[in-house]
Parts: C-alpha cells; structure tokens; sequence
C-alpha cells in the first residue's frame, strides 16, 4: 500500500538518544520534524547499557577536563528534569596501585571534586573501607578505597521522554519504520519509508536530514543514501551479565583493570547487580545481542578474583551486548558531526559516536549545522521540563507522597513504581482508575491490562519484548511462564498498524509548551 507525500523541515533517521534529543530540539524550535526507527524506539544501545551516567573517569585521567566538566554539568540538568530518572549511587573504587598509585588516585579525587558544579553532591574521597559495609564482600583485604557518588539513569525511558516531548510539538514519530532508500531532487531529500511489519510505504520529503542511527550510521549513510563518510569509525561489542546481588547495601563498585579500563559491578532492579561492560570485536553485519560464552567466562573470573562470594555462569540470570563505536583515543572528541551538502540546500548531518552525557548539546549543534538551511519560523517554545519531570510546585518526593495517599488501595510498592517509571505522568496513568476492578487483568506480577493499553496508546509498544525491557524493567522478575502469557495476550489484542499510514498530508502547527 502506498500513501501520499509530505515535506518536513527536518527527518531523523534513528530512534536512540540522540536521535530523540535532535527531534525534540527542532520540534521545540518550531520545525516540522518527524522520526524513525526500524525497530522499537529507545532499543538498541539506549536499552542496553550499564544504567551508570558516566562523568569520565577514563577522559579525567587523560586531563579532558572540559568534557568532565560539561558532563557532570548535564548530571545536575537531569536530576532537575527528570528526578524520577536519576537515582544518587556511591560507587566504591577500591585501590589498586598496580595499575594506579594512590597519589594518581587522590589527585583525580580532588580535581573530580573540583569540577563539580553543586554543592549539593558530597565531594568523592579516599576513605578507610576496612571493617566497614564497602569492604566486607571484597576479596583482597583493600583498607582504602575512593568514593564517589555517581547516578544511576534510566536511559531507555530517557529516550521516551525526549521523544514524548517532540510529539507535544508535533513531531511525526514512525517506529517499525526504515528508509530503504533516499536521494536529493530538487533542493530537497526524497526518502522512502518502510514499515517493518506489514511492508506498506510512504515517500516523504525533508529539506534536512540527521543520520543518527548509532553504530549503522555509517551504513545508512553509504548503503541508503548513497553518500561517502570522512568518518569512518570501527565498533566494537560492549557486553554485560546480571547475577544475583551478593552484598548487602545499596552502593556499586568500579574496579580498576589494565589499559585504562573499569569494570561496574552496580546494583540493579533491586535482586540483582549489573557488571560490565567488558569489551570485544565485532562488526555490523554479524552483531547479536548475546554474549559469549569466553566473555561471560572473563566476566565471572574478575568477580571472583576481586569478592568473597564466588560465581560460575550457571549463576546469571541474563546477559546482553551493544555495540559502540571504538573510542580509544583520549584526543577523539565525544562525537563527531559529518555535514554534506553537495547540492548547497538539502544537507545531510551524521552523527558518529556520542554519549549519553552530551544529548542535549549534541543537538544544540545540530540545530547550528542545519540553521542556513532551514526555513525561517518564529514557532520556537520556552520549555524546562520534559513531560514526566513536570511536577509543577511539588517536588518528587512530594509527588509520590501524595499518590499513595490518593491511591491508598492500590499496593503501595506498585505507586511507586508506576511514579518511579512513569514520573508526573502517573497521573495520566491513573486516570479514572478508581478500584481493582478497573485495573483488568493481572497478566503478570504487577502488570495490569489498563497499562498495557495505556503503553500501547502513549509509548508506541507493540510486543512483550517493549513492555519487558524498555518501557519497564519488570523483564528481570518475570519467568518463561509470565513472558509467554504476555506474548499471548499481544497475540490477542493487540493489532499492528503502520506507523506511515498515520502520516497526513496536514501540517499545520497547533503547539504546547514542551
């Protein structure tokens, strides 16, 4: 089935962070925009990390001290944003002298402290952890160890946040959508969009276009669109397990390992802890999410060598992989833009590389690349939160308090999760909920009907895989018997529809505030 042609200002080619910060930064400025993704939006890299907002230790000890500090700058936005989001996390980084003497340690210690822009987040320190709650699971006898106190993010619903926000601003959002084709004509780009699932198409046209599709950017951008790239980057498999939580207390470790690496041992989901990431080679054509069975291998050894409590890899209870571009060199910027233009009206931004830590700037120069390009409009909106972080005069904790007052009959652990993932939006949620009976089925622990169809109407889910491990994290209590129900209740209710047959030929501006 084909449908009619539509021009937008600018087209997004990737459904990840940074695709979703580009989108909903030109929304906000009042240009039409529209994204896509071939598969879920927030998947991939943005849904498979270590949850830890990276402040830089590796680019601290390589003296990057503008990004360190641009970083933990972004940490401080954030938790203003989406409280619900961020969670404060101690990270013990037990000493280790064969790799870093004690005086590199403390000097880092001071300049991280150094860098911080609040006074609010305790300044790390060398501290004696012998005989104390940070020490007791270590193998090694460490007496000192550095403390820092990191942030734990939910980076998946990050994405959707940002997403949600461009939406507000009407933003098109195609999931289950891949261009298969594009080419310049006429001062314009004249993609052909693909739905994933039904195979129906749509031909729309853009005056700009941002490849950001990750670790396929540079297929996308050769393969699809028929262009050269000056930024030809390799990647590499970034890999991580989950295994039972094995000390008591709510704080993480970094441990110190050759070649500048660390590896994360993080609290997670509550049961668990997260470790990772240890990386391996790969390449775009043969990538999968598993993990290897000599990874996992090396993985369990350096929990061993470094805690009492020993493992072997029956122990874990999942594990996943990414892949990254390689960013080895301490000179290479975070990101890189690669901006063509052949025709002098219709450029083509890619985005090689990139963090999570540098979103939100990443698209600010985005939007300063396409400005010569763009039409001029005077649409542009004043926001300062994104739709889940807007709790008007409350603060989160306030915000909570009162729904489980207001929700007194519904678990409170289940309040809280719903605030928890879904921040002010809860509310939304909740609406005309009023008993047990209204909640419909209970089709897993804690997973009722009403937000399965509320997930379906506002997050763009379209099977259990969404519900699991992007939307929620309810992937990691749920057993084979509880994932096949949810796979036979999408079976059953719900039904796909092409994201490109919801596309109008109208784009007339009807914008809220972000």
């Amino acid at each position: 089935m084909h449908y009619g042609k539509l021009i937008y200002d600018a087209f997004v080619i990737g459904g990840g962070i940074n695709g979703a910060a580009i989108a909903k930064h030109l929304a906000c400025k009042g240009f039409s925009t529209a994204l896509c993704d071939e598969s879920d939006l927030s998947g991939d890299t943005s849904s498979h990390s270590d949850k830890l907002f990276q402040c830089g230790l590796d680019h601290l000890e390589n003296l990057d001290l503008g990004h360190v500090s641009s970083a933990l700058k972004e940490r401080d936005i954030l938790e203003a944003e989406v409280p619900h989001l961020m969670h404060p996390l101690d990270i013990v980084i037990p000493n280790a002298p064969e790799i870093r003497s004690s005086l590199k340690m403390k000097a880092g210690t001071l300049l991280y402290g150094w860098l911080r822009h609040s006074e609010a987040t305790p300044r790390p320190h060398t501290e004696d952890i012998k005989n104390t709650l940070y020490g007791a699971p270590l193998r090694n006898h460490t007496e000192f160890a550095t403390l820092s106190q990191e942030h734990l993010i939910n980076d998946s619903r990050l994405v959707i946040e940002n997403l949600l926000s461009a939406q507000l601003n009407n933003c098109q959002l195609l999931p289950q959508t891949k261009v298969i084709k594009g080419s310049r004509s006429d001062g314009m780009w004249t993609l052909t969009l693909k739905d994933s699932h039904s195979g129906d198409t749509v031909t729309v046209s853009a005056r700009c276009l941002i490849n950001a599709a990750g670790a396929w950017a540079q297929s996308v951008l050769e393969q699809t669109l028929s262009c050269a790239t000056r930024c030809e980057q390799a990647i590499e498999k970034h890999n991580f397990i989950a295994i039972p939580k094995f000390y008591k207390g709510n704080h993480g470790y970094t441990l110190q390992l050759p070649k500048q690496q660390f590896l994360s041992i993080l609290p997670y989901a509550e049961s668990y802890c997260l470790v990772g990431p240890i990386t391996s080679p790969s390449s775009r054509a043969a990538h999968n999410s598993s993990v290897d069975s000599e990874i996992k291998d090396v993985l369990i050894q350096q929990i061993n060598t470094h805690f009492r409590t020993q493992f072997s890899t029956t122990d874990i209870s999942w594990s996943f992989s990414t892949i990254k571009p390689e960013h080895h060199d301490a000179h290479q910027p975070i990101h890189m833009l690669d901006i063509q233009c052949s025709d002098g009206l219709s450029p083509v931004i890619s985005v090689f590389s990139g963090h999570l830590t540098t979103h939100r700037i990443l698209a600010e120069q985005v939007y300063e690349c396409m400005q010569p390009y763009l039409p001029a409009n005077n649409n542009s909106v004043t926001y300062n939160r994104l739709p889940g972080g807007d709790f008007n005069n409350e603060s989160y904790s306030e915000f909570v308090c009162r729904l489980t007052k207001q929700y007194s009959w519904l678990p409170e652990s289940l309040v809280i999760r719903y605030c928890a993932t879904y921040g002010a939006r809860t509310e939304s949620l909740l609406e005309g909920i009023s008993d047990r009976s209204s909640l419909g089925n209970e089709i897993l622990p804690t997973l009722f009907e009403f937000e399965l169809r509320w997930l379906i109407e506002q997050e763009w889910v379209t099977c259990a895989e969404d519900i699991l491990w992007r939307r929620t994290r309810l992937g990691t209590t749920a057993s084979t018997i509880h994932t096949s129900r949810l796979t036979r209740w999408f079976n059953n209710h719900y039904r796909h529809r092409p994201a490109v047959s919801k596309l109008t030929t109208s784009l007339h501006i009807n914008r809220k505030a972000c």
